[in-house]
């Protein structure tokens, strides 16, 4: 069953502590004939949806990091945020932590504009690590080719000395146990029991997992062949194991892998939480299945009126028609244009003010870090220090990406988003992203029935989105709308 949080807000000059409670209960109820579990509530009183400074929505924000939760669903969208692009910046880091924003009253997505600003921003974040990434590689390649420490998480069994990997005598038994119970033929769980049992503990304290094992299975240090990021150098550390121990352990491994996969399979289904059965405003749910022959096949299910529909037929007719339909160079340079003007509208510079002020703070700590460090003959400080230097810095360089993301979006021109939408037109139907970058983007809500497809989209001719009673009006009519695709196209499927 899936989980969720409850996020409810009042704006002090407009609404009342009964709001809160009216909230909650459509929220609930919501989440009763969803079949979602809810495991907490977040609530602001007299608090404004203009900006993001509010204290339990930004407990939310940080607690949807750590806490194993699908969804947050609101009673409407404008409860989350009000402005649109506090909206597209915070649904992109909830996406990233896995977590969808639901509303409980509106079988809609956020605005057309919000929803694709929000995947430019996604665009320009991705550029942005990218070029983080390349400069920060272009230093650590220099050390790996010296096969000096990169840094990062050390390999079970050794330690730093000058720059260099060498054997750590007391725990490097436990990379020659993994490989010596695995080539036996015990499981990847014995192994780690039988590491539990001889007290072994990862280097933060922690009993192994299976990952922990895996880890150590594929590292090729082990052998004594240093690497980083492509680059190999044989004898560049002290080997642990033997070659012919690290390649049969690598064999085993490879067989285990095919067998896995073989059991398996799992589709991803694009529509899996917007597409309705059309005769009872259902969801339809993703399902699989298999023949008597072996073969296997994969589904939409709707639970009430037991109807199957085949997932790839489906998705590719929607994904085709959506193509035709909104990727036209008209539409895109309306929406364009529109996402720029929102960008701009909706942008606060505060958040830029603080994330300045922060990186401030921080290399104000770096620097007296740094001169302590020259200049403090305490050992147990001179230890202490690198490591605090070295988070402050991880710290600095994920404000300064942010902050360059804030800058871009209030730089956007239409023909940046324009340049990034005629990418996405010419991109294949059987590319997995392009069909995602779909899905997310321009899909609202699909409607099944047997002899029509209803298309929701999440742009339209109006300046208004349609609400639920809309969509819902618009299904008992099964009829042409400005927001469907027409019937001449619409046959291809049948």
């Amino acid at each position: 069953m899936p989980k969720a949080v409850i996020y409810a807000r009042y704006s002090s000059d407009k609404q009342t502590e009964q709001s809160i409670e009216g909230q909650l209960r459509v929220c609930y109820d919501y989440a009763k004939a969803n079949n979602i579990h809810i495991i907490g509530e977040y609530i602001d009183r007299a608090k404004t949806g203009k900006y993001d400074d509010r204290p339990e929505f930004q407990r939310m924000i940080n607690d949807a990091k750590t806490i194993d939760i699908n969804y947050i669903l609101v009673y409407k969208l404008d409860r989350f945020s009000r402005n649109r692009y506090d909206s597209a910046v915070y649904k992109h880091k909830l996406k990233e932590y896995g977590v969808k924003v639901l509303s409980a009253c509106e079988n809609i997505s956020d605005s057309a504009e919000g929803i694709i600003l929000e995947a430019v921003l996604e665009a320009s974040a991705e550029y942005y690590s990218v070029e983080l990434a390349e400069k920060t590689k272009r230093g650590l390649k220099e050390s790996a080719l010296k096969a000096n420490s990169t840094g990062g998480t050390l390999p079970v069994g050794y330690r730093i000395e000058n720059k260099k990997l060498v054997i750590d005598e007391r725990t490097k038994y436990a990379p020659k146990l993994v490989f010596d119970l695995f080539n036996e033929g015990k499981s990847k769980t014995e192994i780690c029991n039988a590491l539990i049992d001889r007290g072994f503990l990862t280097s933060k304290g922690n009993k192994p997992k299976i990952s922990t094992v895996d880890s150590i299975l594929r590292n090729k240090k082990y052998m004594g062949v240093y690497h980083y990021n492509g680059i190999e150098i044989e004898g560049g550390c002290p080997a642990i194991i033997t070659k012919e121990q690290f390649y049969k352990a690598q064999e085993r491994l490879e067989k285990v892998g095919k067998k896995r996969g073989e059991k398996q399979v799992k589709a991803d289904y694009l529509f899996g939480y917007n597409l309705y059965c059309g005769k009872h405003n259902e969801r339809m749910v993703g399902r699989a299945g298999t023949s008597r022959n072996g073969t296997k096949y994969n589904y939409y299910y709707c639970s009430k009126c037991k109807k199957y529909i085949p997932k790839q037929k489906l998705e590719d007719y929607v994904i085709d028609v959506t193509a035709e339909y909104v990727l036209t160079p008209e539409k895109i340079k309306s929406i364009s244009e529109k996402v720029v003007d929102i960008a701009k509208l909706d942008y606060d510079n505060r958040e830029e003010i603080n994330l300045t002020k922060q990186i401030n703070k921080i290399n104000s700590e770096i620097n007296k870090a740094t001169e302590m460090l020259i200049t403090t003959d305490i050992d147990s400080v001179r230890k202490l220090l690198p490591e605090k230097i070295k988070a402050r810095e991880a710290e600095k360089r994920a404000l300064e990406n942010q902050l360059r993301k804030l800058q871009t979006t209030v730089q956007l021109s239409p023909k940046d988003v324009e340049k990034f939408l005629l990418d996405l037109s010419e991109r294949k139907n059987d590319d997995t992203e392009y069909r995602k970058s779909i899905a997310n983007i321009f899909i609202n809500s699909i409607f099944y029935f047997d002899d029509k497809i209803i298309i929701i989209y999440n742009i339209s001719k109006d300046e208004k989105q349609p609400t639920s009673d809309d969509i819902k009006k618009l299904c008992e009519k099964l009829c042409s709308h400005s927001y469907c695709v027409g019937n001449k196209q619409q046959k291809r499927f049948f």
